[in-house]
C-alpha cells in the first residue's frame, strides 16, 4: 500500500509527471492492444511487401588490376607515374558506371539478347539506362579487385550483362592503351632522328644505333627496342635529355668549372691546393650530369617497356561469371526481421503517444503531479448478484477493497489536521469516479473502528447512499433543510454497529441555496455533539457550486480520482480551483484501480490480496 505522507506541500514544477521506464512500460501494457496490432501490420506490411516482390539474381564479375610502375618519358623529362592508387579506383569506377560504357555493351550484344534485358519492350526502348540502373561497382578492400554487379530477374541475363560489361571495360582499356603505346612510338621516332643529327655534327656517338629503329609500333619491333638503346653511348646528344632543365644546368655548370680550371692552370701547379678543389667540383659535376643522361635514357628505355606491356593490359577477368543459382533480393529473412523491429518501434512509440495524448490518471506519480498525498488506492471490485447492493467493506470484509478503505482510514488517522477532523467532505471532479462509494466504505471503516459516525448524502443530483444501506428515501437532508422534518426523523439506523445515514430526500429545485443555509450549519453542530465523524458525500466540483458552499462547514476535504477517467489537466483545475477557495485539502483516493492491465505497477495489492485470501480461508477452517 501506499504511505501516507503528512504535511505534503506541492512540489515545484510538478504539473507534469517526470518520464521513468516504468512509466514507459506501463504506457505499453496499458495499451497493448493498440501495440500488438500496430506490430502485426507492421510485420504482415513487410512481409506481403518481401513476399510479392519479384526475386532479383546478381551476377558479379571480379576484374584484378595489376600494379605498373613506369617512368613515362615526355618531351621536356621523364616522369614517374604509379597507376595503382585510389584516384584510379575512383576513376575506373565512374567509367565502369558510365552510361557511354552500358551503351557500347547495347551494342555488342545481339537483337535478341538486349529484348531480354526488357522483356516486352520495343526496338527504341532505353536498354542503355537499364543497364545503368542494374549495374554496381565495387571495390574489395585491401586488394586489387574490382567487383561488377548486374541486377535482373533472370539470372541467365544477369550472367551475360555482367560479362558483357567486364570484357566491353577491358576492350575500352586496351584500346586506349594501345593509342598509348603508338605515340610513344612516335615520339621515340622523333628523338632518333635528332639523336642521328647530334651525333653526326659533333662525330661522336653511335650514329647508326638508332638509325635502324623500328618505324611502327608492331609488338614485336617495340620488344626488340630496348637492345637497340643499349648502344646508345652519347645519350646527351637525344633531344628530350638534351634540352631537359636539370641537364642542361649540369652542361652549363660544367662547362665554367672547365674555364676556370683553363685558368688556374696557367697560375698554379696541379699539387695545388686550389687546383686539387677545383677538380673535385670539376669531378662531381661531371658525375651528376652522367647520372642524369643516365636517369633519363633509363626513362626512354622504360616507356617503351610500357608501350609493349600495354599490349597485354594491366586489367584481367579473374573468373568467367556464372549464372547465381539464389536471389540476391528480396532477403526474407532480413526483411522480416526488420519489419519485427520496425514494428516493437512502432507499437511502443505509438503506444506513448497514445499514453501522452491521453493524459488520464492511472499511477501514483500522476497523482502526486496534483501536489497531494496519496491517501489510499482502491482496486476495482467485482460484486456477485448477492453483494451487489452493499459496500464492499460491509460485503467482504477480508478482501483487497476492504483492505484499502481499512489503509485510507489509517491514513486519515495519521495525519494531524485529519485527526482531529471530525466532519469529512468525500468529492470529486465529475460523476462516475466513485465518490460516493467511498463515502460509505470510509463511514464503515469509521464506524468498525468503534467511532460513531454519521454519512450524510449531500449529492442532490444523483443520490445513491440510501440504495447501498437500503434506507428510505423520503425523508431526509432535503425535509430537514426545508423546516418540513426535525433531525431525529431524518437521521435512520442501519445494520453496521456505529453507523446512521441521512438520505437526500425529496430531490428540490434549488439543492445550493439549501446547502448554504443556516439550517445545515446548525445541523451539523448537533450532530457533531453526538458523532466522532461526520462524512458528507458532496458532489462534484466541476458544475456545480455545491462542494464549495459547504467547504466551510468541513474540517477536511478527501478529493477522489477515479482510475483512467478524467485528464490530468482538468483535475489540475479542479484542484486549484479548491486551494483558491482555501479548502482543508487532506489527499487523494485513487478509486476503481484496474490490476489487470496494471499488474506489475501495483503488485503490491496482488500479494495484499494473496494474503487477505489466505488469512480468510484459515477463519473458514
Amino acid at each position: 500500500m501506499h504511505s501516507p505522507i503528512s504535511n505534503y506541500s506541492k512540489p515545484e514544477g510538478s504539473g507534469q509527471p517526470k518520464f521513468s521506464w516504468r512509466v514507459c512500460v506501463l504506457a505499453v501494457w496499458e495499451h497493448k492492444k493498440l501495440a500488438l496490432v500496430t506490430l502485426a501490420l507492421v510485420i504482415t506490411g513487410f512481409a506481403t511487401w518481401t513476399f510479392t516482390r519479384t526475386p532479383m539474381y546478381r551476377a558479379t564479375a571480379v576484374l584484378e588490376v595489376d600494379k605498373e610502375d613506369a617512368k613515362v618519358a615526355s618531351i621536356q623529362k621523364a616522369a614517374s607515374a604509379d597507376v595503382f592508387d585510389d584516384q584510379y579506383f575512383n576513376t575506373q569506377q565512374m567509367i565502369l558506371q558510365s552510361r557511354t560504357l552500358c551503351e557500347h555493351v547495347i551494342d555488342s550484344l545481339s537483337p535478341d539478347q538486349r529484348q531480354q534485358i526488357l522483356p516486352g519492350a520495343g526496338a527504341d526502348a532505353d536498354f542503355a539506362g537499364a543497364l545503368q540502373d542494374s549495374l554496381s561497382v565495387d571495390t574489395v578492400r585491401d586488394s586489387r579487385l574490382i567487383q561488377i554487379h548486374v541486377d535482373h530477374a533472370n539470372p541467365q541475363v544477369a550472367a551475360l550483362l555482367a560479362n558483357a560489361v567486364a570484357h566491353e571495360f577491358i576492350k575500352k582499356q586496351l584500346e586506349k592503351q594501345m593509342a598509348a603505346s603508338t605515340e610513344a612510338v612516335r615520339w621515340l621516332r622523333q628523338q632518333t632522328e635528332g639523336y642521328q643529327e647530334q651525333a653526326k655534327q659533333t662525330g661522336t656517338g653511335n650514329s647508326d644505333a638508332l638509325a635502324r629503329l623500328p618505324q611502327s609500333g608492331t609488338p614485336g619491333d617495340i620488344t626488340g627496342l630496348k637492345v637497340k638503346l643499349d648502344s646508345i653511348t652519347n645519350p646527351a646528344l637525344i633531344p628530350a635529355i638534351a634540352n631537359n632543365p636539370e641537364v642542361a644546368a649540369l652542361r652549363q655548370r660544367l662547362k665554367e668549372k672547365q674555364i676556370e680550371m683553363a685558368v688556374m692552370r696557367q697560375r698554379y701547379k696541379p699539387g695545388h691546393p686550389a687546383m686539387v678543389a677545383l677538380q673535385t667540383e670539376l669531378d662531381q659535376t661531371e658525375q651528376k650530369l652522367v647520372l642524369a643522361c643516365n636517369e633519363g635514357l633509363e626513362g626512354i628505355k622504360a616507356s617503351f617497356l610500357l608501350a609493349s606491356r600495354l599490349e597485354s593490359g594491366n586489367i584481367q577477368l579473374v573468373d568467367p561469371v556464372r549464372p547465381p543459382s539464389r536471389p540476391f533480393k528480396p532477403n526474407n529473412k532480413r526483411n522480416v526481421m526488420t519489419g519485427v523491429l520496425v514494428g516493437l518501434v512502432s507499437a511502443i512509440g505509438l503506444s506513448l503517444l497514445a499514453h501522452s495524448v491521453d493524459g488520464r490518471i492511472r499511477t501514483y506519480e500522476d497523482v502526486d503531479a496534483l501536489g497531494l498525498p496519496l491517501l489510499s488506492g482502491v482496486p476495482h471490485m467485482k460484486r456477485n448478484s448477492r453483494r451487489h447492493a452493499l459496500p464492499v467493506v460491509q460485503a467482504d470484509p477480508h478482501s483487497i477493497g476492504a483492505e484499502a478503505f481499512r489503509n485510507l482510514r489509517a491514513s486519515l488517522k495519521l495525519q494531524p489536521r485529519a485527526r482531529t477532523a471530525t466532519t469529512l467532505l468525500v468529492t470529486s471532479t465529475a460523476p462516475g469516479e466513485g465518490k460516493s462509494l467511498v463515502a460509505a466504505n470510509l463511514s464503515i471503516a469509521f464506524a468498525s473502528n468503534n467511532e460513531r459516525t454519521l454519512l450524510i448524502d449531500a449529492d442532490m443530483y444523483h443520490p445513491v447512499q440510501h440504495q447501498l444501506f437500503r434506507a428510505p428515501f423520503e425523508k431526509g437532508l432535503s425535509l430537514f433543510l426545508t423546516n418540513s422534518a426535525p433531525l431525529d426523523e431524518i437521521v435512520q439506523k442501519t445494520n453496521i454497529p456505529n453507523l446512521d445515514v441521512i438520505t437526500v430526500g425529496e430531490l428540490p429545485d434549488n439543492p445550493a441555496e439549501l446547502l448554504g443555509s443556516a439550517r445545515l450549519q446548525a445541523l451539523l453542530q448537533e450532530v457533531g455533539e453526538q458523532y466522532q465523524r461526520i462524512v458528507i458525500d458532496s458532489p462534484p466540483v466541476t458544475g456545480v457550486s455545491d462542494p464549495l458552499v459547504l467547504l466551510p462547514l468541513v474540517q477536511g476535504v478527501v478529493f477522489v480520482v477515479g482510475f483512467g477517467k478524467i485528464r490530468r489537466e482538468i483535475v489540475t483545475r479542479t484542484m486549484q480551483r479548491l486551494r483558491e477557495c482555501e479548502a482543508p485539502l487532506l489527499g487523494v483516493v485513487l478509486n476503481n484501480i484496474d490490476l489487470q492491465s496494471h499488474a506489475h505497477y501495483y503488485y503490491p495489492y496482488r500479494y495484499s490480496y494473496s494474503y487477505q485470501r489466505r488469512k480468510r480461508d484459515l477463519v473458514a477452517r
